[in-house]
């Protein structure tokens, strides 16, 4: 990928939570192979990884372990105050959550601008935020002939709120994603990767009538990669007087037309026999409950996407001389990973089902 056309410097100190999002790990290597220097601020169950990983980028990183929705991003107070001293720029990448609601995300935002605030001068902001859900229509089950309503307009999230209101002194910038993915990257037990296996697992399975309700919607997959670069020329002032960006895909797939080029995307993977096809047919919704922690996944399909993505992604790529990859290039270049991690669910539930023929 062409190296973008940037001319200012990295900041002194960066700070970047969200790791192990594959943005965050894009971006932290992006700024260290620049010259700077990155402290990630990691939670408690990814410090271990956290610092294994960063040994790959040398003394020029340091790892953390710390809570962006605590007082001081949960930091020992000396510590604190020592990268307050020595910070100019805060990559806010924690991804919010992709099942159910939380108030994390608008907790964290308030936290992140009270840490940048303090430093002298205050350093800046650049955080991400899923592109909104529009207006539109969704399935309201149990209502007659399959009634449709409107769905509210989300037009800003909680962290955008925030930095728009408390954090527009510090010149806070917003880029507003898809669901960042990385074919590249050990994504796939996240949940953007769960997403994709809902996917193919919902395409797969023999009750796709249930997918209808959903279907017209559009799904954004946004390149982890990109997005970290765009960051770092919005952190590093190579884009002044930037507020938002929307790096969506404006014109995104619909679910449906995801399913009808699903069979043709997976013809092209050596990994996907008759076996596997037939096994994930029948036990679809076993695997996907193991996804998804038991939701149903219609609800997540519905959850991720959009009515109407508004993007500016493929404009903001070709001013910084990057690669703009639309959403089913980069749905395709996942699918293998997808698939390989889908035959270990499918040997398990071969196992199962041999222990019960056995049984009986």
């Amino acid at each position: 990928m062409i190296e973008p056309p940037m001319s200012g410097t990295v900041a002194r100190a960066s700070l970047v939570t969200g790791y192990p999002s594959p943005v965050a790990r894009h971006l932290a290597g992006l700024i260290v192979g620049r010259g700077g220097r990155v402290a990630l601020i990691v939670r408690a169950r990814d410090l271990r990884v956290a610092e294994r990983w960063a040994q790959t980028l040398g003394n020029a990183s340091r790892v953390h372990q710390g809570d962006p929705g605590a007082v001081d991003l949960g930091l020992a107070g000396p510590l604190a105050a020592a990268l307050q001293r020595d910070l100019d720029a805060f990559y806010h990448l924690e991804p919010p959550p992709l099942f159910g609601r939380s108030s994390r995300p608008l907790r964290a935002a308030r936290e992140v601008v009270a840490f940048a605030a303090g430093t002298t001068p205050p350093a800046r902001v650049v955080a991400l935020s899923r592109i909104p859900m529009g207006e539109g229509h969704a399935y309201r089950p149990g209502s007659p002939a399959g009634v449709l309503r409107t769905r509210a307009v989300t037009e800003r999230s909680g962290l955008e709120r925030v930095l728009s209101g408390r954090g527009a002194s510090l010149g806070a910038s917003v880029l507003s994603t898809g669901v960042p993915v990385d074919p590249e990257g050990p994504w796939s037990g996240s949940p953007e990767g769960k997403l994709l296996h809902v996917l193919v697992l919902m395409h797969l399975s023999v009750d796709i009538r249930r997918l209808r309700s959903v279907a017209s919607r559009r799904l954004v997959l946004t390149s982890a990669s990109m997005t970290a670069r765009v960051a770092l020329a919005v952190g590093s002032g190579d884009m002044p007087g930037v507020v938002h960006l929307d790096l969506g895909d404006v014109r995104a797939p619909t679910l449906a037309a995801i399913d009808r080029s699903l069979p043709d995307l997976l013809g092209t993977i050596p990994e996907v026999d008759a076996e596997f096809l037939s096994t994930c047919r029948r036990n679809a919704e076993a695997i996907a409950g193991r996804w998804t922690g038991g939701e149903d996944p219609v609800d997540v399909l519905a959850s991720f996407t959009v009515n109407e993505p508004r993007g500016d992604g493929e404009r903001v790529a070709r001013d910084l001389d990057l690669e703009f990859l639309p959403t089913m290039d980069v749905l395709a270049a996942c699918l293998r990973s997808v698939v390989q991690d889908m035959r270990a669910d499918i040997r398990t539930e071969l196992e199962a089902e041999t222990r019960d023929a056995l049984l009986k």
